[in-house]
Order: C-alpha cells, then structure tokens, then sequence
C-alpha cells in the first residue's frame, strides 16, 4: 500500500503537468464516493472525521480534546470534449463533536471553480491553496497533527493573502516536460468589517475580549512559483509573494508591501521522505515583523507492518522562525508515529511536540510544557 505519511506531496506539480482533477480536487485520499458519473459528468463526495486529545494543549498545563479538521468535499467535473473538462470544488469544515462553544463552528477551506486541459494547464477562480504552498511549503506539512508551525502559509491572513488558502483569487498552473508553473493573482477583498473575539486566559477560567484591528483593506496579492522534477523521486521548488495593504492609520502604515520567498526540496526513495524548506518575510506575519523561516522533515514507512491491516509510519519534523531584528523566535521539534489501516480509512498518530521558543531579550518563553497529541480520523 501506498505511504500515507507523504500524503501531502503536491499533486498539482506533478509531472503530468496539470493538475488532474479527481486526485487533486479530492487529495490523496482513495475512499471517495462517486455519487454519480456518466459519459460526461462526475460528482465525488469525500472527507474526514477527526479527532484528537491533547496533553499540555498549546505549551499550556491544560488538556484539551475535540474535533482535529474534520471536512467535507464535493467535487463536480464535466467534460466538454476536446480534452478540456470544467470544475468546481467545495470544501466545508466542521466540528462533529461539537467541542467549543461555537456549535459545529463550521467554516469554508474551498470554494472556487475552473477549466483543465492536460496541456494548457489549469486556470481555477474562488478561495482556494496558494502557489506559495502548491509548490514549496506543502513539502515539510508531514506531520499527522503538529505541523508547519514556521511556514509562511500558516502564519499569514486574508488581508495580506499570505496563507494556505486566500478568498478572491485566480490562479493558473500549468506542466512543461520537468517543470511545473504556477501564478496567482488576488484582488480587493474591500474593508474588513471590527471583530471582537472571546477566548479563555492560560487558566481556562476567564473570558478575555480581544478586538481585531478595524478597516483592513487588501489591495492585491500576487503569487508566482515553480517546481523542477529532476528525477521521479526528487523535486525543487521555490515561490514568491507580494501583497499591497491599505492599514489605515492604526498600523502605523498607510499601505505596507507584505513579501515573503521560499525555497525547498523534498527526495522520496523507496519508504523514504526527506523535505526542506527556508526563507523570508516581511510584513506578512504582522506589520513591521521581518522573519527568516526553515523547516525540515524526515520520515520512513513500514510497508505492511500490521499486515493486512496496514502500514506504520515515524517521523520527525523540525521548525524555526527568527525575528531579523531581535532574538524572539519560534523552534519547534516534532516526532511521532502513526498508522494507516484498513487500505487507509483509519488513521492513528501519536506526536510529541518540544517547545524551545525565545523571547525578543532571549528568555525562555513561559507556559511551554512539552505538548501531545493522540490523533484519529476515518476517512471517507
């Protein structure tokens, strides 16, 4: 059976050039139903229910349990002759077990349609991944719960477009012999409206009121990126993005540039992954902040190891993100072991998370017990 634990390796800059479409659309995952298909048509339903119990949630001394991103998926393809086939995706989060306060806290991760040729490439329009993380951040994102703590995609908002999956954008991929190509272009989202937030203090027992910043406006975001597959088993990649803001006169700028580059590898012999990535920000984390980021990923999969029932997989993951201009810092170390049963429908994991965090005058940071999480998910 195929390795779960490389599950995230981007389908979209594979050699076939484009994108192709079921197995990107729905990911990696093999259990999706076909809820109906002819000649010309096909609608795919699939997702996950995840759950994950956690000792020393965040760093902190308190155990949390609850919903790990369960989604669902639908995906609708027609064929319109030619070898050209229109698509459109959506992709709903929500909480099965209703763990927090906001009831099933249910939320958006796609929405976006497109047209595909195997040749000209794929053009898509919606909310939807970013090239930035299409083609160089999605190589160390391994791990089954504690991942990418570093990694431009996770840090950034929908203001500045620096995250995994930004609202109001086209983008177009496309495969040239060993190359893949990618750009992504995202227009005004118009003024974000206040937003007050409530969460509990380190001790769990009050509400604090947190307000986030008012008239945000993005002016456009732009991406470009490129992968270059020098064997089957390994790939290089690198991206690069620019924003424009308009932050009004609370951010101290009236319309900061938010940039951030990123460079990588990944080499997968036989049960093998091994992945890196690095590079830098500015203005996309927060205004005014300047990071240098490297991530690293390691892990082996043992084929077969619970038989028929499946494979085992240990691994480990490294993070570190640096302020340019003090010794504040986030490092990371990550290991674990997982296990896919059952041709992959079941998912176990357990991963243990070290925090080693600075503050800018380089105390240790407080609050930063050694976290663990114990995973599950079906998927369908």
């Amino acid at each position: 059976m195929k390795s779960t634990i490389i599950r995230y390796l981007p389908v979209s800059a594979a050699t076939r050039g484009v994108v192709m479409l079921s197995a990107l659309l729905v990911g990696a995952q093999t259990h999706a139903f076909t809820a109906f298909e002819d000649e010309d048509n096909k609608l795919i339903i699939s997702g996950r229910i995840a759950y994950v119990y956690q000792w020393n949630a965040g760093g902190t001394s308190r155990n949390e349990h609850g919903n790990a991103a369960s989604r669902v998926n639908i995906v609708y393809e027609r064929y319109l002759g030619n070898d050209v086939t229109v698509l459109a995706r959506w992709e709903e989060g929500f909480d099965p077990f209703f763990s927090t306060s906001e009831g099933d806290n249910h939320k958006n991760r796609h929405k976006y349609f497109g047209i595909s040729h195997p040749t000209y490439g794929t053009l898509t329009v919606g909310r939807q991944n970013t090239v930035l993380y299409d083609f160089v951040d999605v190589f160390t994102d391994q791990p089954w719960y504690y991942a990418n703590y570093s990694e431009v995609v996770q840090q950034g908002n929908d203001f500045n477009g620096v995250m995994q999956r930004p609202s109001d954008t086209i983008k177009y991929e496309v495969g040239i012999d060993k190359w893949s190509l990618g750009a992504l272009y995202g227009w005004s989202r118009g003024d974000i409206k206040h937003d007050t937030h409530y969460s509990l203090n380190e001790a769990g027992d009050e509400l604090l009121e947190q307000h986030y910043s008012h008239g945000m406006k993005r002016k456009y975001i732009a991406q470009v990126g490129a992968q270059y597959h020098a064997t089957k088993e390994l790939t290089f990649g690198a991206g690069y993005h620019h924003g424009r803001v308009d932050a009004g006169e609370t951010a101290g700028y009236d319309e900061p540039n938010a940039n951030a580059w990123n460079v990588g590898a990944t080499w997968t012999p036989d049960h093998w992954v091994f992945s890196a990535v690095g590079g830098k920000t500015r203005n996309a984390v927060g205004i005014d902040k300047a990071y240098d980021h490297y991530a690293a990923f390691g892990g082996y999969t043992f084929a077969n190891a619970l038989g028929s029932w499946g494979d085992i997989n240990v691994y480990y993951d490294y993070n570190l993100r640096k302020d340019q201009h003090s010794d504040d810092k986030l490092e990371r170390h990550i290991v674990g072991v997982g296990a896919a049963i059952w041709e992959g429908r079941i998912d176990l994991a357990l991963d243990h998370m070290w925090y080693k965090d600075r503050t800018r005058d380089d105390q240790k940071a407080p609050n930063r017990h050694p976290s663990t999480a114990l995973y599950a998910r079906y998927n369908y």
